[in-house]
């Protein structure tokens, strides 16, 4: 039986449980994320809504066209004193009616161009800062998945090891109502197993937790998940395994500083709106205009007036206030080049940490491969020194126990060099469905 349990540890740190064949997979909770994660649907309403700035702009430059008509029903009550001082009195009532249509095309509006360059980053801003909420999306969604994975691993390593301890327990009863062991042996195999029973309380906790986390980004309670196939892992550093060419990658690609990028655009041209208003307008102005007795003076009277002409405006004095906001509007550009600037240093960082940990991470994975073997061929030894009576029973807990801590380090080992992964492509600007799809390569339902 014993061995049968010290298998069963062995299975859980390679990840080897049994899955339903309906299993679900990153790739599925990728899409279900899309779909249903409520920070990714408002980055998506974000989007729709800043590209609205676009055709608002444009709006500016094109001719304007409005139409008002009205008609009212006047009353009259006239009274005049004649230079012999007598009076007229006189009342009426008339209806009047007018109506324009008018056209006004900008032919010369600074601020109107700057306005439409303004949106134009903006709507470049948000479309960069929006493919970052979707590869936030991404890296949200996987960090939870593997938290459920690593949750269920912790879960059955735990499992497997409290019915050890307990086998160790029964071991020790019997032996100890032989004569042929301690009571020393008893007890440290109930502390042993009285350990392990509250670490599976935490344990299991910790997995509804992470199952309620990943359920609140899919949309739905999650059903049983792929996990890794340790044949399937790709434990390779990441290619080319060349900081300096990640750190270009960065630049270019960082949908971060893309978004940063455009923002200190739209700084600049919203420098160039506030100087617009030093500057003159020029339009080109249509109207024809409608009244019928719309005064006193011409009562029963119908006119019709059309006029084409050209209205300039020039803005003199404003006391002040378009200094002052050209200068604020430079102030928010140097602003927005440090917050650049800042972003940039700290994405380098990131980059070659993602970067590091990639290739750490394959060190780390074999290392801990190595160790539970070693960890494995520890349990045989201590089991067969105690049955030869040169290793004691605490020797064959101790044995146990490292092989558990070491399953729970490899199967932690493995989810974190996934995503040091996708959190390098994501950095960098690489983190897509085809990339996910890669990493989804890694899972597989036995």
């Amino acid at each position: 039986m014993q061995a049968r349990v010290w298998q069963c540890i062995v299975a859980a740190a390679l990840g080897c449980a049994t899955l339903s064949a309906w299993g679900f997979d990153l790739l599925d909770a990728y899409r279900d994320a899309l779909a249903n994660d409520a920070n990714f649907m408002a980055a998506r309403s974000a989007l729709a809504a800043a590209r609205e700035n676009l055709p608002q702009a444009r709006a500016g430059l094109l001719p304007q066209v409005s139409a008002n008509a009205q008609r009212t029903r006047n009353s009259l009550d006239q009274r005049q004193t004649l230079p012999t001082g007598g009076t007229i009195n006189r009342e009426s009532s008339y209806t009047a009616d007018s109506a324009t249509l008018a056209l006004r095309q900008p032919l010369y509006r600074r601020l109107n161009w700057a306005q439409l360059s303004f949106a134009e980053a903006q709507v470049a801003a948000a479309e960069a800062g929006f493919e970052k909420d979707r590869q936030d999306a991404g890296l949200r969604v996987a960090q939870a998945y593997f938290e459920v994975l690593f949750a269920q691993t912790r879960v059955r390593v735990l499992e497997a090891q409290l019915e050890a301890f307990a086998g160790q327990l029964k071991l020790a009863e019997r032996a100890f109502a032989t004569g042929a062991g301690t009571r020393t042996d008893i007890d440290d195999a109930r502390a042993r197993a009285l350990q392990a029973k509250a670490g599976l309380t935490e344990a299991n906790y910790a997995l509804d937790n992470a199952r309620r986390t990943l359920a609140a980004l899919i949309g739905k309670p999650p059903p049983p998940l792929a996990d890794v196939v340790p044949a399937r892992l790709p434990l390779a550093p990441a290619e080319p395994a060349v900081l300096d060419h990640w750190l270009r990658q960065m630049e270019a690609a960082s949908p971060e500083l893309a978004s940063l990028r455009h923002q200190v655009e739209m700084a600049r041209q919203d420098i160039e709106k506030q100087r617009a208003g030093h500057h003159p307008t020029l339009d080109l102005i249509a109207a024809r205009q409608y009244g019928s007795s719309d005064t006193t003076v011409t009562l029963n009277q119908r006119n019709i007036v059309d006029y084409l002409g050209v209205q300039l405006a020039l803005p003199i004095y404003s006391g002040g206030g378009v200094s002052a906001a050209v200068r604020q509007a430079e102030a928010n550009l140097d602003k927005t080049q440090f917050q650049l600037e800042a972003a940039r240093q700290r994405i380098g960082v990131d980059t070659q940490r993602y970067f590091h940990g990639v290739a750490q991470g394959v060190e780390k994975v074999r290392a801990f491969e190595a160790a539970l073997e070693a960890a494995e061929q520890a349990v045989v030894s201590s089991r067969k020194g105690f049955e030869a009576g040169t290793r004691t029973q605490v020797d064959v807990l101790d044995a146990l126990q490292r092989v558990a801590e070491v399953a729970q380090g490899l199967a932690r080992a493995r989810y974190e060099f996934l995503l040091n992964r996708m959190q390098l492509a994501a950095v960098t600007g690489q983190l897509d469905d085809e990339l996910i799809t890669r990493i989804n390569g890694a899972l597989g339902r036995p």
